[in-house]
């Protein structure tokens, strides 16, 4: 019998990384500490690495709902819910990446 995961749920819920990605010990331990999981996703393990969002210049340093206000500025149509942080980099990268191109 196969098992279906609701992937989006357990991100959304912080229970895993991504889809078919677990946390490291080291994530696991600071979310369980109080860190926000999309902190963690971004990298940051304490508050102390947390950078205000005016400092934080690459889009793999965002958190999700970053990442959502800047994909809906440049018109990109998504799920909220259910898409992933990384499929947001993806998309934002092609936009930019084409509209730099456009200006080239």
């Amino acid at each position: 019998m196969a098992l279906n995961l609701n992937w989006g749920k357990l991100v959304r819920e912080g229970r895993v990384k991504a889809p078919g990605i677990d946390w490291t010990p080291e994530e696991w331990k600071a979310i369980q500490e109080g860190m926000d999981p999309e902190e963690v996703r971004a990298g940051n393990f304490t508050p102390e690495d947390v950078k205000p969002q005016h400092e934080r210049k690459s889009l793999s340093q965002m958190t999700k709902p970053m990442l959502v206000e800047r994909a809906k500025a440049l018109g990109i149509e998504f799920i909220v819910a259910e898409v992933t942080r990384g499929d947001l980099i993806e998309e934002i990268q092609k936009v930019e990446n084409k509209k730099a191109e456009q200006l080239g």
